[in-house]
């Protein structure tokens, strides 16, 4: 699946998993279950990668304000209040656990 955007994607991805459901709907009869384990798995694999690119979408817009000021060197010293910044927002991060379900 190639992309030129990340709204082409998120689209491309989003009919490419209600196909799959209706694909996966209308085989289920003639799988066996492994088969059918396996088939719910790359289901739950999709979904799995849409939900990860919008936390890592929302993420990164987060640090987009400091993108171009690293990329042109314009940052000599990351301030205190900029690290602290950065680490509360990290630490609420994993504490909240939004990598998981």
């Amino acid at each position: 699946m190639i992309a030129s955007s990340k709204d082409d994607t998120d689209t491309k991805l989003d009919k490419f998993i209600v196909e799959f459901k209706k694909m996966l709907e209308n085989v289920t009869s003639k799988l066996s279950e492994k088969e059918l384990e396996a088939m719910k798995f790359h289901l739950y694999y999709y979904e799995e990668t849409k939900r990860l690119m919008k936390i890592v979408a929302r993420e990164a817009s987060q640090l987009r304000p400091y993108i171009k000021s690293i990329k042109n060197n314009k940052i000599d010293v990351f301030s205190d209040s900029l690290i602290k910044k950065l680490e509360k927002h990290i630490t609420q991060w994993e504490t909240n656990g939004m990598l998981k379900r």
